[in-house]
């Protein structure tokens, strides 16, 4: 049994019947301000959930399934996001500092504000729907690849 708490208080927010939280379906969940720093995430699906300011230091979200997910303000510092599913995600004003994105999908990602100094978005995808912070750098020159339309 895993509990998630709530990163200031400390209170338990939602209890899951497993030892790990890789490949944990967490959809739709109510998950603001939880705290999952240095977790294993990965191929967790997390679609459609709000991570709203949640903690994600060091956390591994290798494969996991983010779409449409809330990640405003959320810490994702020195994450890894290998493969994640981030289509259509929001990630307003998040810390993505150091997170490797090495072939996530950014289609329709929502990264105003976001912070994403020393990134890694090698092959990554993006599309036209992508909003990336002002006076970010080029995504391509990063191997980042548009996506095609189709």
């Amino acid at each position: 049994m895993i509990e998630i708490k709530h990163k200031l208080t400390e209170e338990v927010i939602r209890t899951v019947d497993a030892d790990s939280l890789s490949g944990a379906n967490l959809e739709g969940a109510d998950l603001q301000v939880a705290d999952f720093a240095g977790k294993d995430l990965s191929g967790a699906n997390l679609e459609g959930a709000d991570l709203s300011v949640a903690e994600f230091t060091q956390s591994n979200l290798s494969g996991a399934n983010l779409v449409n997910a809330i990640l405003i303000g959320a810490n994702l510092q020195d994450a890894t996001l290998t493969n994640a599913n981030l289509r259509g995600a929001n990630l307003t004003g998040a810390n993505l500092t150091g997170a490797g994105l090495r072939g996530a999908d950014l289609c329709g990602t929502n990264l105003f504000r976001a912070c994403m100094e020393g990134i890694t978005i090698a092959e990554a995808t993006y599309d036209d729907e992508t909003e990336f912070p002002a006076l970010f750098f080029d995504p391509d020159g990063m191997g980042a690849r548009r996506a095609r339309k189709s």
